[in-house]
């Protein structure tokens, strides 16, 4: 059994043609995206469009203005834009066995919701967008704290693991996929993200990122792969990580020294080219570390660990991995996107029950 979601479209619309979850621009609709999100796959995410019935999150669409408030007001005409719904809907879907949830006001939920078996009704009883949003707000808010115990306990077991192993100082290997472990748990976070949901803020505002890129892997002694570390960055300024973060997503080269680096890889300076990349390829996660002092060892330590594992061939980037097209040797050699602090002081036992505490306060 799938889980569907179906999310209805919106008035608010981007101005040239785009991808149907990049084309509607309302803040109701990105909120619903983002929770859908977070309960199943974007392979599972529909449209439900006034104009062309059910869409898939990455089919191209030009700007249109049709409603079914304001355009199909008819019952027959609204009972005949239901039958195609399900039409479509019964090539993607089993709507007997699948769960539906869907999240859309009544106008769209009554011509399809009695064709369905398994519904789910999030906005039932709820009247007019703003208690939409605050609705979202509070289901998001529950997966949140639901996720932060599903992390507490698998910190707790991967300090169970760390605290059985030997490892030294020269047994860079054992800690270098104990970091790749603890860092693959946490929330992991693509462009666009937000830093806060509802009142709690998931993007600390002082603190370590930890980036990952599309096609980097790792394979653990034990078979398991994991995605490989990128990338290592902090701010000094406090408070400052969010704005730190939109720097290398949306900034520029003087701004960011990572979008430079990627710049000089792909051989370009065209600044839109570059957040293209990066926002298709580069995810993080975050941990929060108040103090600047603690935030540039804790940085250094964790880019040494992982560069002296490349260097010492423990873990490798892949063949087509950007960074060798870089014009530093460092990064090349390093197989991380960044030139500084790669011959410091390694992570051992104690630095890295140290660190699992920090991540899990």
């Amino acid at each position: 059994m799938k889980t569907i979601i179906l999310i209805s479209c919106a008035a608010k619309k981007a101005k040239e043609k785009s991808k149907a979850e990049d084309l509607y621009i309302s803040p109701l609709f990105k909120k619903s995206l983002a929770y859908a999100k977070t309960l199943t796959t974007t392979d599972n995410i529909y449209i439900l469009s006034a104009k062309h019935h059910l869409l898939p999150l990455d089919k191209v669409i030009a700007p249109y203005d049709v409603s079914l408030k304001k355009d199909i007001t008819k019952e027959e005409d609204r009972v005949k834009w239901g039958e195609k719904v399900i039409e479509e809907l019964k090539k993607v879907a089993d709507i007997k066995k699948d769960k539906f949830i869907i999240l859309a006001g009544k106008d769209y939920v009554k011509p399809i919701k009695d064709r369905l078996v398994n519904v789910e009704l999030p906005f039932d009883g709820v009247r007019g967008n703003g208690e939409m949003l605050q609705r979202l707000n509070k289901e998001e808010e529950k997966i949140w704290i639901a996720e932060q115990e599903i992390l507490r306990r698998k910190l707790e077991d991967l300090n169970k693991k760390v605290q059985g192993i030997n490892i030294t100082g020269e047994t860079t290997e054992t800690s270098v996929y104990i970091l790749h472990e603890l860092f693959n748990i946490l929330k992991r976070f693509t462009f666009p993200y937000k830093k806060r949901i509802g009142k709690k803020w998931i993007v600390p505002r002082n603190g370590i990122y930890i980036f990952f890129e599309k096609g980097e892997t790792i394979t653990t002694p034990d078979g398991r792969v994991l995605d490989r570390i990128v990338r290592v960055g902090t701010h000094e300024k406090d408070d400052n990580l969010y704005k730190r973060l939109k720097q290398h997503f949306t900034g520029n080269i003087t701004s960011s020294i990572f979008r430079k680096d990627i710049g000089k890889a792909l051989f370009t300076d065209n600044e839109e080219e570059i957040s293209k990349y990066m926002r298709e390829n580069l995810s993080f996660v975050v941990f929060e570390v108040e103090t600047e002092e603690e935030r540039l060892c804790w940085e250094e330590r964790i880019v040494f660990t992982l560069s002296k594992a490349v260097i010492l061939g423990q873990i490798s980037p892949s063949e087509d991995w950007l960074g060798k097209s870089s014009p530093k040797e460092k990064i090349r050699k390093s197989g991380l996107w960044q030139v500084e602090g790669i011959y410091i002081e390694e992570l051992d036992k104690a630095g890295i029950s140290r660190l699992m505490q920090i991540v899990g306060k």
